[in-house]
């Protein structure tokens, strides 16, 4: 009963969501959408323009070792999606992929981008990638996936830590750059001396502004995670499909299930890498997105 109190008290006196998104952000960019949204984004370089998508609780950050090896030939944009790192989080906004997809064009609109864009997504953000391609494939260059979602897997702890009533806001009010250090090591990688204590500190930070719960419960809840196969399979434009080999969170064989339903596509295998290659292996990851970018289209 004293256990039961606390968790229901100790998020009253010690709250997870202390400040504003537009407020939270050291550096960066922002840029107001047309529905009132306003996205916080990195970009660099000039040359044909590439996206950058990040995934479930996670923000452009983790592009931090891929931006500077892209923007030498390309112009590369990194944006927090809405409801993650410190774009706004709206209660009204729909938090499925066809819902990403959507801000993501208004986005590039926002930026100038009136053409084609190559597509970079890891874990959600490549499912978001794939919506994408399939809804305005007229604006879509090259397609990458990276440890995508996509295709059907179990769920997994994090689910609970973000919807599981009362639980989710005590888990969050206890969080910490260490906790999250060690859920980086628990799901995300495979070798734990890359999860440095910047790290742990720069994935927390935007867990602590508010909105992000609520972000985070609502894409969960309104997302299968997957697209249909028979839509997959519709996907035309030029495909890498990247996996880190010791992956815990989605299958590697999931990579060799979308290669075989797109078309056409490259399949890179990661040896010693868990689920965030541009990470974990970015001088890897940087020479394999680096090939595929440059190569001519083959379609």
């Amino acid at each position: 009963a004293a256990l039961g109190i606390f968790v229901v008290v100790f998020p009253i006196y010690h709250p997870s969501e202390t400040v504003a998104p537009r407020d939270a952000a050291i550096d960066g960019s922002r840029v107001e959408l047309g529905d009132g949204v306003s996205i916080h984004y990195y970009e660099s370089g000039k040359g044909k323009p590439v996206l950058l998508i990040h995934g479930f609780s996670s923000w452009s950050y983790t592009w931090k070792d891929t931006i500077p090896a892209l923007s030498e030939r390309y112009r590369v944009l990194a944006p927090d999606l809405p409801g993650f790192g410190f774009s706004d989080k709206p209660s009204d906004f729909g938090y499925d992929y066809e819902a990403f997809a959507g801000e993501l064009l208004k986005f590039l609109d926002a930026c100038g981008v009136k053409g084609k864009v190559s597509l970079v997504g890891n874990s959600m953000g490549g499912g978001i990638a794939m919506r994408f391609a399939l809804d305005h494939p007229e604006r879509v260059d090259k397609l990458v996936l990276v440890d995508s979602a996509g295709i059907a897997h179990k769920g997994n702890l994090m689910k609970m830590v973000f919807t599981a009533p009362v639980l989710n806001v005590f888990f969050q009010s206890v969080n910490s750059p260490a906790a999250t250090k060690g859920a980086l090591n628990l799901c995300c990688f495979y070798d734990s001396s890359r999860i440095t204590p910047e790290k742990g500190e720069m994935y927390f930070k935007p867990l602590r502004t508010k909105g992000a719960l609520a972000a985070a419960a609502a894409t969960i809840g309104r997302n299968s995670f997957s697209v249909p196969p028979e839509e997959i399979e519709k996907i035309k434009v030029p495909t890498l499909i990247v996996w880190g080999e010791k992956d815990r969170l989605i299958s590697p064989t999931n990579a060799t299930v979308l290669h075989r339903m797109i078309t056409g596509s490259e399949m890179v295998m990661i040896p010693k890498c868990g689920h965030m290659p541009q990470e974990e292996k970015p001088t890897v990851f940087n020479k394999v997105l680096l090939e595929f970018l440059d190569s001519k289209s083959s379609r």
